[in-house]
């Protein structure tokens, strides 16, 4: 019990810096992906400046690594490498899919757009939002598989 109770605390922990770490790769992609799914009709002007990554986006990827440290318990390390993969193809398909939805929504909400495009500010998008979605989205099946596990064991 206490072996699990410090690989919770550590993937917590540990999950909260790797959100420290790709705030800023995410935030490009996702910028990337604004562009690239409206055919450039979105165009960033301004500073693309943050200093701390949002908090939303910290706890939803400690909550993830956490979730996926207990689906990890007792499996292989062939398991666990499945595990991580499938987590991680959700989670970038769920960033690319929530990203493209909320730039289509953009462009259609403008209404004084010239010839279709939309000049926004770098502060208007936001990620910590899309981030959180798609991490915490992608830890559901790894959420239902730990469930399952503790109510057969019961």
């Amino acid at each position: 019990m206490i072996k699990k109770t410090i690989i919770s605390i550590t993937s917590l922990i540990f999950g909260v810096l790797v959100a420290f770490i790709l705030d800023s790769f995410l935030k490009d992609f996702i910028i990337e992906i604004y562009t690239w799914s409206t055919n450039d009709r979105i165009i960033f002007s301004g500073k693309n400046l943050t200093i701390f990554p949002p908090l939303l986006s910290l706890v939803s990827f400690g909550v993830s690594f956490l979730i996926l440290s207990l689906d990890a318990c007792n499996n292989s390390f062939t398991e666990n490498r499945k595990i991580g993969a499938y987590w991680l193809l959700r989670f970038i398909f769920l960033i690319v899919l929530t990203s493209s939805i909320q730039a289509q929504f953009r462009i259609v909400e403008c209404t004084a757009c010239q010839f279709g495009i939309r000049h926004m500010s770098y502060n208007e998008l936001q990620y910590g939002l899309t981030i959180s979605i798609a991490t915490l989205l992608s830890s559901i099946l790894n959420l239902v598989r730990v469930i399952k596990k503790a109510y057969n064991t019961i």
